[in-house]
């Protein structure tokens, strides 16, 4: 015979479950955090990284601009050379002797 009375999580409501869960993951984590004390030499070595960084993303857009300003360049060559055998074809139409109607 099964008990009626059981002290499981899978007898709560799964929300309530999960609540009580964060909230003691919360507490735990925050008791795990001991601040930190950035030595000098640490911090500059960071500072220098983040720099480099900063300097290689920087680099990097400014050649994607320059490829991208490159492709602009080329698709609008296309597109007046488009442009330009248009304008021939629409002339060699109008050329055309026109059909008469017998």
């Amino acid at each position: 015979m099964k008990s009626k009375h059981k002290d499981s999580k899978g007898d709560r409501k799964g929300e309530e479950a999960f609540n009580d869960d964060l909230k003691l993951t919360r507490d735990l984590n925050s008791h795990s955090r001991l601040p930190r004390r950035i030595v000098p030499a640490r911090q500059q070595e960071m500072e220098e990284r983040e720099s480099e960084l900063t300097r290689m993303v920087c680099q990097k857009l400014i050649d994607i601009e320059i490829e991208l300003s490159g492709e602009v360049i080329a698709t609008s060559n296309h597109l007046d050379r488009l442009k330009s055998f248009r304008k021939v074809v629409s002339q060699a139409l109008k050329d055309l002797p026109k059909k008469t109607k017998s």
